[in-house]
């Protein structure tokens, strides 16, 4: 058999982040990747061995990192370890970095084996309940332009049930009457429906809107220069978020809470996991065992209040 081939381990993470970039990934999660195995690299050099060829790693290396990745750091909370997934995060991308290696026949040995991802327990998601939900959608504000913004907003991630990360994406010409046209993850597409609500909220923002951006949905802080033609960022569509909470005197949420809210009450509602996963842009439909674990939980709730109420 012959030996492996010779490649630093520079180059063997380019070619696969360029492998997982074709079509494979969403373009986020590649450069997620590829920062996460640039920690890897970075934890190489200082060990003393420079970029050397793959072939040269070997299990201290890889245990070694694991062992560095539970000592505690400083942050501004103080010394502490890093969260358990974050820790999980990490050793899988440079697990599935290493079998890719170890398949293109790059190292002697299964340097993956060595790599063991601690087990954690799934939280379930936090969601809205009803007289939060209920509270939200009735006092959102529409008169100025950014809260036409907000409203247009809060009321399409509760209508598609869309990721974060996609609905910032989106742009002008992706709202289409009754539909929306979302990208997804490994550069899918789907269309999601939008409610009566959802679509006439959208439809008074675009109409109010007078800046050239093709964007959906812009930032409208009025001390960021060009900030109307800039599109929405992760952190401003959070903040209209706790905003609204704050405002409407009710828990923070998150965008990441709007989609589980709608993904619990599709499966309390219809009983549906086909449905579900369709409406969330699921691609298995074990993704929605959460959910149905959370519509269970929630009729048990609702008998238990009965029961107590003498019902």
């Amino acid at each position: 058999m012959a030996g492996p081939r010779p490649r630093r381990l520079s180059n063997a993470i380019e070619a696969y982040v360029r492998w997982i970039g074709d079509g494979r990934y969403a373009r986020s999660t590649v450069a997620s990747y590829r920062a996460e195995l640039g920690r890897f690299q970075d934890f190489v050099l200082r060990s003393g061995r420079g970029d050397p060829f793959v072939s040269a790693l070997d299990f201290d290396v890889v245990r070694g990192f694991q062992r560095d990745l539970g000592r505690p750091r400083m942050s501004s909370h103080g010394t502490r370890p890093l969260a358990h997934p974050t820790v999980a995060r990490r050793l899988v991308v440079v697990r599935r970095f290493l079998r890719f290696v170890w398949d293109q026949n790059w190292c002697r040995e299964d340097l993956a084996a060595a790599l063991i991802v601690p087990r954690q327990t799934v939280a379930a998601p936090t969601v809205l309940d009803r007289a939060e939900l209920e509270h939200l959608l009735g006092s959102i504000g529409a008169s100025t332009l950014q809260e036409k913004r907000n409203r247009a907003f809060i009321l399409m991630l509760l209508s598609t049930g869309a990721r974060l990360s996609d609905a910032l994406r989106l742009d002008r010409t992706d709202l289409r009457h009754n539909e929306l046209l979302l990208g997804e993850p490994g550069d899918r597409q789907r269309t999601a429906v939008l409610t009566k609500r959802a679509r006439g909220a959208l439809e008074a923002y675009v109409a109010a809107r007078k800046d050239p951006s093709p964007a959906l949905f812009i930032g409208l802080q009025p001390a960021r220069r060009c900030a109307r033609t800039e599109r929405l960022t992760p952190t401003g569509a959070r903040y209209i978020c706790v905003a609204a909470a704050r405002k409407l005197q009710i828990p923070p949420f998150g965008p990441r809470q709007l989609r589980h809210t709608t993904g619990t009450l599709l499966q309390e509602r219809t009983g549906d996991s086909i449905l579900t996963a369709e409406t969330l842009g699921l691609v298995s439909q074990r993704s929605v065992a959460i959910y149905r674990t959370l519509a269970r939980a929630r009729r048990r709730l609702a008998r238990t209040t009965l029961e107590k109420e003498g019902l």
